[in-house]
Order: C-alpha cells, then sequence, then structure tokens
C-alpha cells in the first residue's frame, strides 16, 4: 500500500515527491465551485424569503373566501328553492284536498301568484345557471297550476 505522500508512479520520468500542485489546484477549484454553490442557494433563498409567500398566501386567501362567498350564495339559493317548492307543494295538497272535501271540484281561487323576483345583476351578469334553473321553475310552477286548474275546473 502506498500513503498519501507517496509520489504515484516511479521511474526515471517521475515526478519528484507528492503531486501536490495538481491536488491544491484541484482543492482550490474545489472551494471555488463550493463557493459559488453557497451563492446561488443565498440567492435563491432570498428569492424565495417570505414576501413571496406573503403575497401568495394572500391571494390564496382572497381565492378561498370568494369560493366560500360563491358557495354561500349558492345554498342560499337552493334552500329558497326548497322553499318554493315546499310551498308549492303544500298549495297543491291543499287545493286537492278542498276539492274532495267539499265533494265536489274547488275552485282555484285567489290573487294570482306572485312573480319570483328575478335575481339581482351581479358584477360579472347574470348566471347562466340560475338562470336556467330559475326559468324551469317558473315552467313547472304554470304546468303545476294549470293542471290544478284542469283538474278542478271552475
Amino acid at each position: 500500500m502506498r500513503g498519501d505522500d507517496e509520489p504515484t508512479t516511479t521511474g526515471p520520468g517521475a515526478p519528484r515527491g507528492p503531486a501536490e500542485p495538481a491536488e491544491a489546484a484541484l482543492l482550490r477549484l474545489r472551494a471555488c465551485v463550493l463557493r459559488g454553490l453557497d451563492r446561488i442557494e443565498a440567492l435563491a433563498r432570498d428569492r424565495a424569503a417570505p414576501g413571496g409567500d406573503a403575497a401568495l398566501r394572500d391571494r390564496l386567501e382572497a381565492l378561498e373566501a370568494e369560493r366560500d362567498e360563491a358557495l354561500g350564495r349558492l345554498e342560499h339559493d337552493r334552500r329558497q328553492l326548497a322553499e318554493a317548492w315546499e310551498r308549492l307543494e303544500r298549495e297543491r295538497v291543499a287545493a286537492l284536498a278542498a276539492g274532495h272535501r267539499v265533494g265536489g271540484p274547488a275552485p282555484v281561487a285567489g290573487p294570482p301568484a306572485e312573480p319570483i323576483p328575478a335575481p339581482r345583476p351581479e358584477a360579472a351578469g347574470p348566471d347562466p345557471v340560475e338562470q336556467a334553473i330559475l326559468r324551469q321553475f317558473q315552467a313547472l310552477r304554470h304546468d303545476v297550476r294549470r293542471n290544478a286548474l284542469g283538474r278542478h275546473p271552475a
């Protein structure tokens, strides 16, 4: 075995003593590369500083708040639609029950049904899904009333 201080080759053209100049140059090159990598890492850390993260967090919070608001509006609309449907069913059942109790057809009288208010226009314009649901509900309500009047003519 040879030690680290021994020459790598022997013979008439072999260098005398350990190969220090080449090893020293490699060590200097290695140190230079490591310093460069340290600088690159420091720059990367600076660019990923909390300032950039804070902006992303703020944007994320704003988007989550917007999503929660939209979900709240959707849930509110869903509840209103369910309540309207229940009222419609109660009216229909009441009209049918009144007609059967008297023994004859009961006229469906009363003021005309109040129109469902159109949704408030929002900054981005009316929501096409909301509009479609509203049209379907109004058509269904009209059909139910027409059928109730058709079964129990005055």
